[in-house]
């Protein structure tokens, strides 16, 4: 729900968007009692809000970066159906540039990768030893 004041393109920007958001995944996680797995393009601010209201939901919380070229990432967007000029292409620069931030702690190159090697990746750095 975008309110009037709230002249934005960008969904992020909504002020409910945040904390309805981190309530989802909290009633996600007590209704199924495992861990949940959310994929998402953060930028900074966002993080922050979501980081501390998942934290809340459960404290052993990972957080992992996927990060790629820009060039990488068009060819990945248009494979999935995002026209040149979309605004998810309009964002690649920034969010490329925003990922190197120290606040993204783990970064995963995923350039040369498969999902199933991320899979495997992240499955090993939560996994007890």
């Amino acid at each position: 729900v975008r309110l009037a004041d709230e002249g934005t393109g960008d969904f992020q920007d909504i002020a409910l968007w945040p904390a309805l958001s981190v309530d989802v995944a909290e009633r996600l996680y007590n209704r199924c009692k495992r861990p949940l797995i959310i994929p998402m393009t953060l930028d900074v601010p966002y993080f922050t809000v979501f980081k501390n209201g998942l934290s809340r939901v459960d404290p052993n919380l990972y957080h992992f970066c996927l990060t790629a070229s820009k060039e990488v990432i068009h060819q990945r967007l248009a494979q999935r159906g995002d026209e040149p000029g979309s605004w998810t292409f309009q964002q690649t620069e920034r969010c490329v540039a925003a990922h190197r931030d120290p606040i993204f702690s783990e970064h995963i190159d995923s350039e040369d990768i498969d999902s199933q090697q991320i899979q495997e990746y992240i499955l090993s750095r939560i996994q007890p030893t």
